[in-house]
């Protein structure tokens, strides 16, 4: 359902501080048209318009977690979440996030940190 959709991409927008402007310069959207979704004044927004804010959340959601593997603080973090993995997996925004990652391919990169740490 769309209605259920857009709540995400508002939550999504709001937790991590994305304006209207922000996902307007980086689509083919207007900040107006943003900004009425975001304030819940548009009501049945266009499957295109969600799709395209979609395809912006996961890009610069997904660019805002690239590490270098060197950083010891990611490769601590990557092998705390390897050891507590099925406790993790039970909880519902955990395993969300996770499924995302493995689409896009971040999954592999924690991985290969693990690897190198064993």
């Amino acid at each position: 359902m769309n209605l259920d959709r857009t709540k995400k991409i508002v939550s999504q927008l709001i937790e991590n501080n994305i304006t209207a402007y922000e996902v307007a310069q980086n689509t083919t959207l207007t900040a107006y048209a943003v900004q009425k979704i975001k304030d819940g004044d548009s009501k049945k927004p266009r499957e295109s318009t969600l799709k395209e804010i979609e395809n912006f959340l996961q890009k610069k959601l997904s660019n805002e977690l690239n590490f270098k593997e060197d950083d010891i603080s990611i490769s601590e973090l990557a092998i705390d979440v390897y050891k507590n993995w099925n406790r993790l997996m039970e909880e519902d925004i955990f395993k969300e996030k996770i499924d995302n990652l493995v689409k896009d391919g971040i999954i592999l990169k924690l991985q290969e940190i693990i690897n190198k740490n064993d």
